[in-house]
């Protein structure tokens, strides 16, 4: 079994990553996949106004938003799919992620801005490239094709 960390934000980069995943050939199923939503620490004056309860609330239900396109995808015989969602620095908390439940890869989309700007302002897929002790498959976001669905795998 392949066991895979795939996060998401509910965009068309990460529905991407979905369909590359889930794409014939290119993982031996079955699959193990840990679906991630992270969303970042608030900080500064608008912190002193949360609870940590509703931060996870809000986290929980962003997750959920996340998710809502990439579930459908995930769908398929031998698949297993876990969801989490967290609240803290996003490549940190993807690569403790993979580290907690064994990850052999992790996927994710990306939005290829090329290393310059990655180097400038920063870059999620970037940091876990840099962090991750495991095989990390970046797949960019070739075109918008066919009503706006994403296609191709890198």
């Amino acid at each position: 079994m392949t066991t895979v960390v795939l996060p998401s934000d509910g965009s068309a980069y990460s529905i991407a990553a979905a369909r590359a995943l889930m794409s014939t050939g290119v993982f031996e199923r079955p699959l193990n996949i840990h679906l991630v939503h992270v969303l970042p620490e608030i900080t500064g004056r608008p912190r002193a106004y949360l609870t940590r309860e509703q931060m996870m609330q809000w986290a929980s239900e962003a997750a959920h938003d996340a998710f809502i396109a990439i579930a459908p995808l995930l769908q398929a015989d031998r698949c297993y799919v876990t969801e989490h969602h967290c609240i803290g620095e996003p490549a940190n908390e993807i690569v403790n992620l993979s580290q907690s439940c064994h990850a052999d890869v992790i996927v994710m989309g990306t939005h290829g801005r090329g290393a310059f700007l990655s180097a400038v302002m920063g870059s999620i897929a970037a940091k876990v490239l840099a962090q991750a002790p495991i095989p990390v498959v970046l797949v960019p976001l070739r075109n918008l094709e066919g009503g706006g669905q994403p296609s191709g795998i890198a």
